[in-house]
Parts: structure tokens; C-alpha cells; sequence
């Protein structure tokens, strides 16, 4: 499968009109269909170039809308939701008249927004959706867009027109589409080898038939993992590896041994569910407060409560794929623990010769500790499930305790990994001892400094002066492009206070340094669809769902400030803040390399950059 020779595309539907864009995957138009399945809107030149059918009748040219269809791939974004379910029922329409087809595919419009869909998808061709597992809080695309710094301004035309759209509304919206085409097109670039490769490489591993190939292509990687492993007569009804509970306190021991009382399993869907007082531990050991859970083991020294502690010369030993190597070690996915084991050690292998295939084992290796406790997983099986969680803690509890006998101060406690200071190398013999008792491998990181908020949130600084950040306190710090499908909102707090806290620079400098740096002061708004929209102060709600703003003085002319807004019931609305946000807005959707960055008022980001400082609590430096 060529992901290169891809048609990206996108579907407008209106009760008069409808549209269809599709471009190629260098943004250059292909054809665009406006109220028929044929069309001599086209791009000639592309179409010849990718190899497009190019038809002849009575003198005229025109391209066909399955001819399209039957021979690419097409990429959309949440495309598996919406656009592909109004293509395939255009393809099924046999009834060529266009009235017909415009009433049929308003329907089928109105029936997904409404959740009334109920037509099975029956694959009659190949898509990737570019949604598909892209973050945890499933961004929209104008969500990326204003992530990004890019134009976020939306089409004027509303979508429940109730009259045949205006030459100029046609063209308006042909605009807005391509607009949205071509960011689409680059987060497709950015998830090929990310994502796309290893999935593809993942359903090839799955399908016994390749006529299966287009279905399973749609699938998930959580269910093809689950797929890729599924067998009879599987699951494990005791804990496995309890020998080594031995080495955690014994009320830890005790709990562990007890699991059964406190795990509750849904027969009807296999759904676990873990209750009781033992839930949770809490004990005072290695100078630490230490925590047993169902999620890992975390741990900080007593002395890291309620503050922050500034710590030179740290190391860090961390298991390498913790999960998946006491997955094997355990053997606990029956007759396919031999083949998950092999991938292990291909991935090795190849991690630095075949980078698609790497990711793509790695993609399973990861996936597969998520499925043994997903009742919707194929390979459902929480008591495995927790076996390796109990596992790793023990594990990791021993190699901590071992770290504190030989004289390490233990600075973070942390699932796979372990961060302490030393003034001897007594902790490699420990190093040595845990990886052969466990059949592991522990890698070695050293920091010049460490800053801990706590267990879940710190910055290291690497000796060779690199900070790299952990948790939602700095994770703004760098952007990456993971960052495009987060809320890339105030970015500049985090900067200016890893810088403060890094340095000892005083915020106010850090902040003028960067004033230029339009991204990191944006604030993305968005309302959720159980509000209206998103209203200024006089009540006005605004075209965008999703809009940009920045801090700003007062007697700007472009002042303005922007609320959630739900109808109450009397048909008034009633006006929500948006948290952390200024009195004084400015909106500013276009790009925002164009916005002048006098207007943007520093004071309200210092104001707040002191406040989440305060919030921190004392710096401590720990000797």
C-alpha cells in the first residue's frame, strides 16, 4: 500500500448544495465536485500525473466521482464518522437526478450529526482516517489549526441555509474546504511513519485473508492488538509472579494476596473493577512517601511535600519496556507468549536499521499491557492484567530498597524507573544484582540537575545542558508535534517558569524575551456541544467554535471578552468564564505570524506567572 498515492479529501453538505474536495498529497487540486458526480472542475495536468481517468462525451471532459473512489486511497479527517458514510451513499445512489441527490445526502447529513445513523459501512473502498487515535482529547481539526498558529476563520455560510447558496457563498466555501484540505494533508505528512506505517504493517500481521484488509485497515490498534493475540480458552483465574511479593511491606503482601476480595468482574462484559480499603497503600519507607496502586508504584522524599525540590547530580535507572518484558517473563499470553517474546527481540534487531517495522512491533509490544484490561479487548484479562502491575511494583520496590542500603538517596519513585543520588558506585552491583533476579534491563540517564514538583512533574537538566520536562506543570516547555493535537494554550507560563526555576532568571525578563514569540501567548477557547457557542459580552455568538485570543490592554479598539454560553430556559443566555483567562481579549484568528505583538498585554501573563510560581510552594535545594 502506496501512502503516498492518497487522494485527501473533505465533504461540505447544505440543503441545496453539495461539495466535494480532493486534492493529492502535494496540496495541488484535483477535482472539485459541486452538485453532480461528474465533473469538469478539474486539474487536468494532476489528474494525468497520478494516473486519473480522464473521460470523453459530446466534445467534453470530465472526471467521475467512483473513478476516483475505486482508485485511491482516500484520507480524510474523521472521515470514518462522517464523510465516508455520505460518499458510500452517494456510490449506492442509482437515481442519477440531482434534487434526488441532494435530499438524500441532506438526510444522511442530518442523520450523523443526530446520532440517527444507522447504515452499516460495507467498505466498497480503502480510507485512513487521520482522527483516528490522534489524542485522548480528540481534537477538531480548527482545534489543530489554532494550535498550530494558523488561520482559524470559518466559513460565514451557516450550514442550515434553507435556500440554494449564493455564487459568492459557493465560492466561499470552496475556499474554507480546500483551507481545511490542505491541513489535513499536513497532519497526514506528520502521522505517515508515526502512525499510519506501523498500523498498516500491524493489520498485515492480523488478516489471515487480504480481501480482509479494508475492514481490519479501519480497526484501531487496540483492537487488532487484541485480534493479533485472541485464543481459545484464554485467561489466568490466579495472580501470576507472587513469589516475588516477598520483598514489598507486609501490608502491601496482604492486599496483593487478597486481590480477590477487592476485584470485582462484570461476567456479563468481563469489566474489572477494583474496590475495598485496600485500594491504594500509602507507607513512610526509604525517607519516601510511597504509594501501591493499580496504575505503578510512585514515591518522593518526605521532604518533597507541598514544595520543590532543587537536586544536583541525579541518576536515573530505568527498566527497559517494563511491561512487555514481564509480559514475556510471566508468560502470559498462552500459546502466543513465544511470538510476543520473538518481537521483542526482532524490534532490537532492527530499532536502528528498519524504522517502520520497529514501530510497528514496538506499536504491539506497548499496546498489549492496555488490552489485558479492556473489557472491549478481544484478550480481556484483568487478573494478567494486574499480575504484571503487582509485578512491576515489586520489582521496582527491590531495586529501590536495594539503591537505599548501599547509601542512595532516593529522589523519585516513578512505575519503570528510579532516581536517586550517590557518592560511590556501590549502585551498580545493585544495578548488576536486579537485572539478573528479574531478567530485565535497566538503562542509565544522569542529570547535572533535577527540579521536582512531584513524582508525576519534574525538569532535568542533562550534562549536556538539555532540559527535558515530565507532567502537565511543564509540558508546554517544548513544543513538538504531539503538541498541535493538545490545547497549545499559554504555552508561555510554562517556558518562562522552567526558565525561572532552571536559571534563577526573573520572569519579567524571560517574559520580554520572548514577547515576539506570538505562539506561546495564545489562548484556544473552545465550548464543548452542550453549550450554544462561544458569546461575547453582549451576548453575540460568534461563527468560530473554536477561537484565538490574546491578553490585551484595556482601551485596545479590538477589546472584547468571550464566554461559554448555554440557552437557559426562558431562551436567554446565560455566559460561563473560560479559566485563567483576561477581562480584556483580543480575538485574533488569522495567522498569527500577522498579529503586531505591541497589542499583547504582558502584565496579565506575569500577573498569572507568579501566581502558578506561588502555587509551586517553596524551592528547596537538597544537598
Amino acid at each position: 500500500m502506496d501512502l503516498e498515492k492518497v487522494l485527501i479529501y473533505d465533504i461540505e453538505i447544505f440543503k441545496h448544495d453539495f461539495l466535494f474536495v480532493f486534492k493529492d498529497i502535494n496540496k495541488r487540486d484535483v477535482a472539485t465536485f459541486h452538485n453532480e458526480v461528474a465533473t469538469e472542475n478539474f486539474n487536468p495536468f494532476v489528474c494525468d500525473d497520478i494516473g486519473l481517468k480522464i473521460s470523453k462525451n459530446n466534445g467534453k471532459y470530465y472526471i467521475k466521482i467512483e473513478d476516483i473512489v475505486s482508485n485511491f486511497v482516500l484520507v480524510g479527517y474523521n472521515n470514518y464518522y462522517y464523510d465516508d458514510k455520505v460518499l458510500q451513499e452517494l456510490l449506492t445512489i442509482k437515481n442519477r437526478n440531482i434534487e434526488y441527490i441532494k435530499e438524500r445526502l441532506k438526510f444522511v447529513n442530518d442523520s450523523i450529526i443526530n446520532n440517527r445513523f444507522t447504515t452499516k459501512f460495507r467498505h466498497e473502498f480503502i480510507s485512513l482516517d487521520v482522527f483516528q487515535q490522534i489524542d485522548g482529547s480528540k481534537p477538531s481539526l480548527k482545534m489543530i489549526e489554532a494550535n498550530k498558529g494558523v488561520s482559524i476563520e470559518e466559513t460565514s455560510v451557516p450550514f442550515d441555509i434553507d435556500r440554494p447558496l449564493t455564487n459568492e457563498e459557493i465560492r466561499s466555501t470552496i475556499y474554507y474546504c480546500n483551507y481545511d484540505v490542505n491541513q489535513t494533508i499536513d497532519i497526514y505528512k506528520d502521522r505517515i511513519h508515526t502512525y499510519f506505517m506501523p498500523k498498516i504493517n500491524l493489520v498485515n500481521r492480523v488478516i489471515k485473508d487480504k480481501r480482509d484488509f479494508s475492514r481490519y485497515l479501519r480497526f484501531n490498534t487496540t483492537t487488532l492488538v487484541g485480534n493479533l493475540f485472541k485464543q481459545r480458552h484464554y485467561g489466568h483465574r490466579n495472580l501470576v509472579g507472587t513469589e516475588v511479593y516477598d520483598v514489598v511491606p507486609d501490608v502491601v503482601k496482604k492486599a496483593w494476596f487478597n486481590f480477590f476480595d477487592n476485584l470485582y468482574i462484570n461476567t456479563r462484559n468481563n469489566e474489572a473493577t477494583i474496590t475495598g480499603e485496600h485500594k491504594n497503600i500509602s507507607v513512610k519507607e526509604l525517607d519516601c512517601n510511597i504509594d501501591f496502586g493499580y496504575g505503578g508504584l510512585h514515591g518522593v522524599p518526605i521532604y518533597n511535600t507541598e514544595n520543590v525540590i532543587k537536586v544536583k547530580n541525579v541518576i536515573l535507572l530505568d527498566v527497559a519496556s517494563l511491561y512487555p518484558t514481564i509480559i514475556g517473563n510471566l508468560q502470559l499470553l498462552g500459546i502466543y507468549t513465544k511470538y510476543y517474546i520473538k518481537m521483542k527481540f526482532d524490534r532490537l534487531k532492527v530499532k536502528h536499521t528498519d524504522k517502520p517495522l520497529s514501530d510497528s512491533l514496538k506499536l504491539i509490544l506497548n499496546s498489549t499491557y492496555g488490552v489485558l484490561n479492556n473489557k472491549y479487548s478481544q484478550i480481556n484479562n484483568p487478573v494478567a492484567a494486574y499480575s504484571v502491575c503487582f509485578y512491576g511494583q515489586s520489582l521496582l520496590y527491590d531495586l529501590s530498597q536495594e539503591l537505599y542500603k548501599v547509601g542512595c538517596k532516593i529522589i523519585n519513585i516513578n512505575t519503570d524507573g528510579v532516581a536517586f543520588t550517590t557518592d560511590n558506585d556501590d549502585y551498580k552491583k545493585v544495578w548488576n544484582r536486579i537485572e539478573k533476579k528479574y531478567n530485565i534491563t535497566l538503562e542509565e540517564d544522569r542529570f547535572k540537575l533535577w527540579i521536582q514538583k512531584d513524582v508525576n512533574n519534574y525538569i532535568a537538566v542533562t550534562e549536556k545542558d538539555k532540559i527535558k520536562v515530565k507532567g502537565g506543570t511543564f509540558s508546554k516547555y517544548h513544543k513538538t508535534s504531539v503538541h498541535n493535537y493538545k490545547n497549545y494554550s499559554k504555552a508561555i507560563i510554562d517556558k518562562v517558569i522552567v526558565e525561572h526555576l532552571v536559571y534563577n532568571v526573573s520572569p519579567l525578563n524571560i517574559l520580554v524575551r520572548y514577547r515576539n514569540n506570538t505562539e506561546l501567548f495564545q489562548m484556544i477557547l473552545k465550548c464543548g456541544r452542550t453549550y450554544v457557542g462561544i458569546a461575547d459580552e453582549n451576548k453575540n455568538i460568534l461563527t468560530n467554535r473554536v477561537n484565538r485570543v490574546f491578553a490585551c490592554k484595556e482601551n485596545n479598539p479590538n477589546r472584547t471578552k468571550l464566554y461559554k454560553a448555554k440557552l437557559k430556559e426562558d431562551g436567554d443566555l446565560s455566559l460561563s468564564n473560560f479559566p485563567d483567562t483576561p477581562d480584556n481579549m483580543m480575538i485574533f484568528n488569522d495567522d498569527i505570524n500577522k498579529l503586531d505583538t505591541t497589542q499583547i498585554d504582558l502584565s496579565f501573563y506575569l500577573e498569572l506567572i507568579n501566581s502558578k510560581l506561588s502555587d509551586l510552594g517553596e524551592i528547596k535545594e537538597v544537598v
